[in-house]
């Protein structure tokens, strides 16, 4: 997988550390004594790598350390974003993100991130914008799509919630992150049988999915009683 590509798929699949340890996997198709952080190439790949904790022990120092080299690259820029923001500081992952985004306006997860942060700091109508332009730039993300159905359901806009998923879902009807999104809704909504439905869906996809097991028991402690 060219640098490039690698780079997009990562931030494509930030929050489902899984699908990258299996793509890592299969880039190497080697006994693991081989693997080597080093193999990598760039500074954002490797902080990325730090950052998530796959192939080496997660150490968020050193993920800013390989970011900060390079703060003429908007994807590390837009990785000290996400870094700020889960230390809490969210006024410098502001800083960040708009900072990577006067490089290329239309970056798109960049555009989310913003987003996710506004809609995380209560600034719905921020967020929503935000959101909405990387939805207009790429209409297709599942993560755009589900984090707009996330911050909908938030201002507790059921329908759009509902609209917004169900766009994820066709374009993977698999996503184990879009089928817990529909099963949560709809508990929500005390609609036990659809939310029953597709928490099942996800056991389907991963049986030892220790969050949906959780979420069925405590909905059959209410529903089935």
């Amino acid at each position: 997988m060219e640098v490039n590509h690698f780079q997009e798929f990562l931030l494509e699949n930030w929050y489902n550390p899984e699908i990258i340890s299996r793509k890592i996997e299969q880039i190497f198709k080697k006994d693991i004594s081989y693997r080597s952080i080093e193999l990598f190439s760039g500074d954002f790949i490797k902080g990325c790598l730090y950052h998530l904790g796959i192939l080496v022990k997660k150490d968020i120092n050193k993920a800013a350390e390989y970011y900060l080299k390079n703060l003429n690259s908007i994807y590390c820029l837009n990785n000290l974003g996400i870094l700020c923001k889960e230390q809490e500081k969210y006024l410098i992952a502001e800083e960040y993100y708009l900072k990577a985004l006067d490089i290329d306006f239309n970056f798109k997860y960049t555009l989310i991130n913003l987003g996710i942060l506004y809609t995380y700091l209560n600034e719905y109508s921020k967020g929503e914008e935000y959101l909405l332009k990387a939805f207009e730039i790429n209409p297709k993300s599942i993560y755009c799509l589900n984090t707009l159905g996330i911050l909908y359901e938030q201002l507790y806009n059921y329908s759009k919630t509902e609209k917004y998923y169900f766009k994820a879902l066709s374009e993977d009807p698999k996503n184990i992150e879009t089928l817990n999104n529909l099963g949560i809704l709809y508990y929500k909504q005390k609609n036990y049988k659809k939310a029953e439905e597709y928490y099942l869906k996800v056991l389907l996809e991963d049986n030892n999915n220790e969050k949906v097991i959780e979420n069925l028991n405590m909905m059959y402690r209410i529903w089935k009683n």
